[in-house]
């Protein structure tokens, strides 16, 4: 339980660390790998950047969205909590952009993750900041910089090649949309917990 407790706690710091391996390892085989596989590499290390701006600096990410999208009366735990959140972040999330990394030769992969991505950032820029009347949340930064320059590359670069197949984007996309926003808000609403599971 106290490692469970730990990386409950701490995911977010775990993950910023691999920034700098990730992006040493992009470096040193940027010519070697394909430009989809550094794509997906770069969009790991974005990954990473992003969640810890959501959860650390500024943070307070779950009290964002509990309030925003929730309409909370316990935003600080409720119904997004520690629990929900790792779930989602790291046994969802680093697990698919992972994933897609190791898997770069099978499109349907890249364009799933990838859709997930630009999904994600138009959450951040346009979604939370209209519902909830605000012109910044925590994420926004990092997915006006990073993650919806990188999908409009991925997108363009895929296009202009032709590396997809209709049936790799239409499965890809489908299965993005599954990513970013079925599997998410199922996984909180499962694990939700009024009495439990707070930032504490």
């Amino acid at each position: 339980m106290k490692i469970i407790n730990f990386l409950y706690r701490y995911w977010p710091i775990i993950g910023i660390t691999a920034v700098p391996v990730l992006a040493v390892y992009l470096y040193m085989n940027r010519n070697t790998n394909s430009v989809t596989e550094n794509i997906l590499t770069l969009n790991l290390i974005f990954l990473f950047i992003h969640q810890f701006e959501e959860y650390v600096f500024p943070g307070r990410f779950p009290r964002m969205l509990n309030s925003v999208m929730f309409r909370s009366a316990i935003p600080d735990s409720y119904p997004l909590n520690r629990v929900s959140a790792f779930t989602v972040n790291v046994i969802m999330g680093w697990a698919a952009y992972a994933g897609a990394v190791l898997l770069s030769d099978l499109m349907i992969a890249a364009i799933a993750v990838m859709s997930a991505t630009l999904g994600n950032a138009c959450a951040h820029i346009l979604l939370f900041n209209i519902r909830g009347k605000r012109h910044y949340n925590p994420g926004m930064a990092s997915s006006l910089l990073l993650f919806l320059p990188l999908s409009i590359y991925f997108f363009y670069h895929a296009v202009s090649l032709k590396l997809a197949s209709p049936f790799e984007w239409a499965g890809g996309l489908s299965l993005g949309i599954i990513i970013g926003t079925g599997s998410i808000f199922l996984a909180i609403d499962f694990l939700k917990n009024k009495k439990g599971h707070g930032w504490q």
